[in-house]
């Protein structure tokens, strides 16, 4: 892997898993749940940014061997276009994956959605998956577009979500 020196991988792969973990324990969805029944929806919007922000470092991490990955599938499925042409595509794909990501963000804040993931806890849980993979595509897209400084894309799109959140669940948490 490129991108990342031997020194940096257990330190990211241990602070995504942690950042995973704080934001899923027991004692942090008990908290959000008694604060999202009284509309303080900061520390739960603050969970999901911990998710996203988790899975984008996993992306970070993984992101050089999944670009040359992708790159390789790439030449395979179309094999008449060219190495340039098949890099523009997937920097092509890498943008429509952050857009629609920041974009699938603002669905967090309809509240019948949310009502419905709060009623049905296992669906709370393929959520909490759900960011994290939104997160680690995102992590690789950024790769795939700004290379070694991939983790500054990171930061403004975790950033973007996590300010279309709050933006959209303040009215209700008054």
């Amino acid at each position: 892997m490129e991108g990342i020196s031997k020194r940096t991988i257990f330190p990211l792969l241990s602070i995504s898993l942690l950042l995973y973990v704080v934001a899923v324990s027991g004692g942090t969805v008990a908290l959000y749940s008694a604060l999202d029944e009284r509309m303080a929806i900061v520390l739960h919007a603050f969970c999901n940014l911990l998710l996203v922000l988790a899975g984008g470092l996993l992306g970070l991490l993984v992101g050089p061997l999944a670009v040359s990955r992708s790159k390789w599938i790439i030449q395979i499925l179309l094999p008449q276009r060219s190495e340039g042409e098949c890099e523009s595509l997937l920097r092509s794909l890498a943008s429509i994956v952050i857009v629609l990501g920041m974009t699938v963000s603002l669905l967090w804040g309809v509240i019948l959605i949310d009502q419905f993931v709060d009623t049905h806890s296992t669906l709370l849980i393929e959520s909490d998956v759900l960011l994290y993979s939104m997160g680690l595509v995102t992590g690789i897209s950024w790769t795939v577009l700004m290379k070694q400084h991939a983790w500054f894309g990171l930061f403004i799109s975790v950033i973007g979500m996590m300010m279309s959140v709050v933006n959209i669940l303040s009215p209700y948490s008054f």
